[in-house]
């Protein structure tokens, strides 16, 4: 960072003259007055009176001494964060997830890239599709995983996998007496006309909360609902089979290993809707770090 009219105008009032600031800052003492006439001809004001044998601020310099020392400090504080960037591999990540699907995602993530670049900060926000991708098109954000493909010319989207969305029943129900195996889907439908007297725990404000509208719409029924926020909430209700709940597939898998219990199905609805598009989203500039390309490489792969 160059700050050379802060650090030369702080030299001279510092040594209160100008010889002596021009040795310290290795300059002829006629470049060094010359320099200060410019700064003075530049702001309208004069910077520094002499007084007997010194050079002393004037009213206008002391106020500039005063920004430029901030300003110097900053400048060295900026000079030793770029020295640790290329000698301690110091970098920052500020990464975007939806918040039910973070806890599958992040822990996994942050173990491995603090073993590989320790010196990397990762800022982890945990939100919705939408305010994630604002924040990523707004550079609050480096990378988002999220439900929805991100236009734009300095951002790279990809999808990373189709996710299953479906019902989440209660093993022991009697209603999966009316699941019939898929071969073609690979698991079990159900037809959601079964479930009109069921109590429904849905997410609050989630994106597959218009699929479900429609579903139950086409099924002809006006479902009775509970929301919540919490997606271990809602797997604890069915669990206990206080009712049956319509998310990720994803989601269930990881709830049962920390129980080590069988006790929650997931049963499709039969219909083409019943997936989700989840992509990473990033911009560009992230490529050019390897600890960028590695991020990357840890989110792609554990799709996989």
């Amino acid at each position: 960072m160059n700050l050379r009219e802060q650090e030369y105008i702080y030299t001279i009032a510092k040594y209160r003259s100008i010889t002596k600031a021009a040795k310290e800052l290795n300059i002829t003492q006629s470049a060094l007055s010359l320099f200060v006439q410019n700064v003075e001809k530049k702001l309208g004001a004069p910077l520094f009176e002499r007084y007997k044998k010194e050079v002393l601020p004037t009213y206008v310099g002391e106020l500039y001494l005063e920004s430029a020392k901030k300003i110097l400090a900053e400048g060295e504080k900026f000079d030793l964060q770029l020295q640790a960037y290329f000698t301690k591999g110091k970098g920052r990540v500020r990464f975007g997830i939806n918040s039910r699907r973070s806890p599958l995602i992040v822990p996994k993530l942050l173990i491995e890239m603090r073993k590989l670049y320790p010196n990397v900060e990762i800022i982890v926000k945990e939100s919705d599709t939408l305010s994630l991708v604002s924040m990523l098109l707004s550079n609050e954000l480096d990378c988002v995983y999220t439900y929805e493909k991100v236009q734009d010319k300095a951002i790279h989207s990809s999808l990373l996998l189709n996710d299953r969305v479906g019902l989440a029943i209660n093993s022991k129900s009697p209603l999966l007496k009316y699941a019939v195996y898929d071969e073609e889907r690979g698991g079990y439908c159900m037809d959601l006309k079964y479930l009109k007297d069921e109590t429904f725990l849905l997410y609050e404000n989630d994106e597959t909360r218009v699929e479900f509208d429609r579903l139950t719409a086409e099924a002809g029924f006006n479902p009775r609902i509970q929301e919540y926020y919490n997606v271990e909430t809602m797997l604890e209700l069915v669990d206990k089979g206080y009712g049956v709940s319509y998310m990720n597939e994803a989601y269930i898998p990881d709830f049962l290993n920390k129980r080590r219990r069988e006790s929650v199905q997931f049963v499709l609805t039969g219909r083409k809707s019943d997936k989700v598009e989840v992509y990473l989203s990033y911009h560009e500039r992230m490529k050019s770090q390897s600890y960028g390309r590695k991020f990357i490489e840890i989110l792609t792969n554990s799709q996989e």
